[in-house]
């Protein structure tokens, strides 16, 4: 969390319930990041491309990971832009397949 500013935000772009997956604080950001450890296993990353422009950077990447709740293997595109403001990220905002991820989740938790 030290890469962070107190007064950062970190989202999930692309739900319906964004505030799910929104933190607007350092301890919020912690519990959302922790989560995200807990629930994905990454297995593989390939870097498309980054671009810089200012205090704002953008990388476009493959993933696989692992969806731990189920064991179910996905290879997905990210997008992730973040800004700096004095050496510290003010915003990170990752842009994902929620389409897939709820099919994964529906998946590992059917309703009844």
């Amino acid at each position: 969390m030290q890469f962070f500013a107190a007064h950062s935000t970190f989202r999930l772009a692309g739900t319906a319930n964004a505030s799910s997956i929104a933190s607007d604080s350092l301890s919020g950001i912690r519990d959302q990041v922790t989560e995200l450890v807990r629930v994905w296993t990454w297995k593989d990353m390939e870097i498309y491309n980054r671009v810089i422009d200012g205090d704002t950077a953008a990388v476009r990447y493959k993933l696989t990971t692992v969806f731990n709740p189920s064991g179910e293997l996905i290879t997905t595109e990210i997008v992730d832009v973040v800004k700096v403001s004095e050496h510290k990220v003010v915003e990170f905002h990752q842009f994902v397949d929620t389409a897939a991820i709820e099919r994964l989740v529906a998946r590992a938790h059917p309703a009844k």
